[in-house]
């Protein structure tokens, strides 16, 4: 929406009289109403005593700076002394979104979700059997809203529970569908993020991704852990999230949609995320804005990365008689490999410094072991071409 406000979208006049005909009212002692209205505006009017059945909403067909027209045989005509009122009114929604050239929204106290007229965000009260109308639809589903956002062709309003999806391209052709589903977490509506035609969001036991069917768990990984405060964004291919765990730490994590990895960065709290273009933007919980990698090699940055547990798929115990790592390695980085076994200690097991761009082998010393993991942490540039491991099986225990 830019800079448009609610205060902006809503407009009040009132008058000190009016005159009324069956297609129209006069006003007088108000301000210019073309300031405040325009014809197509859906507005209310109130404070009518002689004639109260002309209290009611109504679409303006035509507005000057003290007269307002309407469809014949609107009002009742007469003369008002009192104090007139006219309004275009917003609903108070707690969630909005954009789709096909609507403003989207959502009310958990109404319990409904709303649509303005075709192309006019102002407008929530225009129903005139026309294509472009408002469209308002009550819901009886248990549970406040937690978000809303569009997916390709439809408008989806989440619950903890529940989904909402409105299919269809004007008010006649609007249906809604409800599935019961693991929906969107409270709080975390800013964990919504569609990324070629997949959604991501938070839900109550991880990320999920949805792309019409039956959402499903990205981030099993994580395993019980449980995060809340989502923040999201993306820049077209990497799903961005910052979140909070059980013990009040922040995480930035970011899912590589391609490879379905994901990558801890760091400890950071965002508040925001923003792209433009190619560059996706994110504002830290200090006022700070941070550009995201721009895919260029950093030759300062620290990383770790660590495998989860080997056991071979076999049952028992096994001597592993080789386990060759081949890395390359270019000028200027370096690479720590630490290894431990059957839940035991870490120990440092080699370390290489890039000399040149060509391919460095580490050969690992395993012991007879149930199980063995692998640690590996450096600096700068460094890929893990290949990792061969060789063994013989043991006894059982």
């Amino acid at each position: 929406l830019g800079t448009l406000t609610v205060q902006d979208m809503e407009a009040s006049v009132a008058a000190t009289g009016a005159t009324f005909t069956t297609d129209g009212v006069t006003f007088t002692g108000s301000t210019d109403l073309t300031e405040s209205f325009k014809a197509g505006d859906g507005v209310e009017i109130t404070g009518c005593t002689t004639n109260e059945g002309n209290n009611k909403n109504f679409v303006i067909k035509e507005v000057t700076s003290n007269k307002i027209t309407v469809t014949d045989n609107t009002f009742t005509a007469g003369a008002e002394s009192g104090s007139i009122t006219v309004e275009r009114k917003v609903p108070d929604m707690d969630f909005i979104c954009e789709s096909e050239n609507r403003l989207w929204g959502c009310s958990s106290e109404e319990q409904t979700i709303y649509a303005s007229s075709l192309g006019d965000p102002c407008n929530f009260n225009v129903f005139e059997s026309l294509s472009t109308d408002s469209y308002a639809l009550a819901v009886g589903s248990e549970g406040d809203f937690t978000g809303c956002c569009k997916l390709s062709s439809s408008v989806l309003f989440w619950k903890q529970n529940t989904l909402h999806k409105i299919l269809g391209s004007f008010p006649a052709e609007y249906s809604m569908y409800p599935y019961t589903v693991e929906g969107l977490r409270e709080g975390c509506h800013k964990s919504l993020q569609v990324i070629n035609e997949v959604l991501f969001y938070m839900g109550l036991h991880g990320i999920y991704a949805y792309s019409g069917g039956s959402p499903s768990l990205v981030s099993a990984n994580f395993g019980e852990r449980e995060f809340t405060e989502a923040v999201a964004g993306n820049d077209g291919d990497s799903y961005y999230l910052s979140c909070k765990d059980a013990d009040d730490t922040w995480h930035l994590m970011i899912y590589e949609t391609r490879a379905s990895i994901w990558v801890h960065e760091d400890n950071l709290e965002c508040v925001d995320f923003a792209r433009i273009g190619k560059d996706l933007y994110f504002l830290d919980a200090g006022g700070d804005v941070w550009l995201a990698a721009t895919g260029e090699d950093d030759p300062t940055i620290l990383w770790l990365v660590r495998f989860t547990p080997f056991y071979e798929t076999i049952q028992g115990r096994k001597r592993h008689s080789k386990l060759l790592l081949r890395v390359e390695l270019p000028k200027g980085s370096y690479i720590i490999l630490s290894v431990r076994q059957n839940d035991g200690a870490w120990r440092e097991v080699g370390r290489v410094v890039g000399k040149t761009n060509d391919v460095a082998r580490i050969r690992v010393p395993i012991s007879r072991c149930d199980k063995f993991e692998i640690k590996l942490e450096g600096k700068g540039p460094c890929a893990i071409l290949s990792m061969e491991r060789s063994f013989t099986l043991g006894s059982e225990v």
